[in-house]
């Protein structure tokens, strides 16, 4: 473990503020790579993912596109729904040595009501794996509430990378937290925490100054810890675990995006039917004079419905036999057939990136009723890995709990 940052003085702390005020590079990069992240999985700002697709299609026709496009938040839904056996799986225990009966019922009662009446093990089971999906580089933080030095609630919360301005970590431990500053009339408020105090600076114009509300906090480290234990090489920045498959995720999406429209636009069959009317009379009911909103000055359609007719003149001499009198036009479905089995196949694609084996398919392709892998071993070894980063987030997190409750710890009881 790498030493502790402590600031011993006031300008210390302001002197750490001015250094990182601005937006670090990794921090802005980390913020987009969030928003496509959320973009993909939860369908959040989904449409403005779908960029028009240069010099293939128009504006028009792009607009459309994303218009109509669903998001593709089942398919991540689908490709994750594993990794629920790292919380399902039964065993484990937590022993509480060396403490009154009255602090261990307060541990006891802090860690099973952690958030929300869910017990710690319970609310990381449904926000751990879910928030690193989407915010890598975001933390979780203990906050607390305190009357008279007295803890009366302890809680986790969730820092979006967009709510924080800066901080220093060692793996997913946190050194040091700068967050966003708040306005306030003709400035802001800093807050900076380190592994002894939380700080609020005051900040007007280019003048600092501490205010009364900076306090000692209870921890003995920074109370927070990094959603991703994946750092990209070269930068600060964390990577989520469907990293792998964001490219595919990206295509998928586009595929998606590009067989609803056409389903919408060329899905219904066309109906067409022989004129019945003598060529003669043909022509003279279509003019600007008889336009109705669904055509132009030339009586042409200008607008597609599904009750369409479309009219085909009657046959002169010399003119191809027609033998039916009317009948559909049907869509392509060699292009229907081909762009589900392309989406399918990509879905499979990405399935296997992420767990190192493929389900069995039955005799027309698509999964088993059990859905079983292939493979076992891969997956095994995935959900250990998933299963020991859910365990550290877990012993950390109560770790913070107990150490804010217990007075009377130090650093070489554990």
């Amino acid at each position: 473990m790498s030493k502790k940052i402590v600031f011993k003085t006031v300008d210390e702390a302001i002197e750490f503020i001015k250094m990182n005020q601005d937006v670090k590079p990794w921090v802005s990069k980390s913020r987009d790579y969030s928003m496509k992240l959320q973009a993909l999985v939860e369908g959040k700002g989904f449409e403005e993912l779908l960029l028009r697709i240069e010099h293939i299609e128009s504006t028009k026709r792009a607009d459309v596109r994303k218009k109509y496009s669903k998001d593709i938040r089942s398919l991540f839904e689908r490709l994750t729904n594993t990794r629920s056996n790292v919380f399902q799986a039964n065993g484990g225990s937590v022993e509480i040595k060396s403490i009154s009966d009255t602090l261990k019922e307060q541990i006891n009662e802090a860690l099973t009501d952690f958030k929300g009446q869910k017990s710690i093990h319970q609310y990381l089971s449904e926000n751990l794996f879910q928030l690193a999906d989407i915010d890598p580089s975001g933390l979780m933080y203990i906050e607390y509430k305190s009357d008279n030095k007295e803890l009366e609630d302890i809680y986790p919360t969730y820092k979006s990378i967009h709510d924080l301005r800066y901080y220093e970590s060692d793996g997913q431990a946190v050194k040091v937290v700068l967050f966003e500053p708040k306005t306030i009339p003709n400035g802001v408020i800093w807050r900076l925490v380190d592994s002894k105090r939380e700080w609020f600076i005051k900040q007007i114009g280019m003048s600092y100054q501490d205010t009364d509300k900076s306090f000692d906090h209870p921890f003995g480290d920074v109370p927070a810890i990094v959603l991703s234990e994946k750092v990209e090489t070269g930068c600060d920045s964390r990577l989520s675990w469907l990293n792998k498959v964001i490219p595919d995720a990206e295509m998928y999406a586009l595929k998606t995006s590009v067989k609803t429209i056409y389903e919408i636009q060329k899905g219904f069959p066309k109906h067409w039917q022989i004129d019945t009317r003598h060529r003669a009379e043909q022509g003279v009911s279509r003019t600007g004079r008889d336009k109705d909103a669904s055509t132009d000055l030339k009586g042409e359609l200008i607008t597609n419905d599904v009750s369409d007719l479309i009219k085909i003149p009657k046959p002169r001499q010399g003119d191809p036999v027609i033998k039916d009198y009317a009948g559909y036009i049907s869509p392509d479905i060699d292009y229907l057939e081909y762009s589900t089995s392309s989406i399918q196949e990509l879905e499979d694609q990405m399935a296997t990136t992420l767990w190192g084996t493929t389900k069995e398919k039955n005799k027309k392709g698509s999964e088993t009723a059990t859905g079983r892998y292939i493979d076992l071993q891969p997956v095994h070894n995935e959900l250990n890995n998933l299963s020991n980063i859910a365990e550290y987030v877990q012993n950390t997190l109560a770790r913070f709990v107990i150490k804010a409750l217990d007075r009377t710890k130090n650093d070489e009881n554990k």
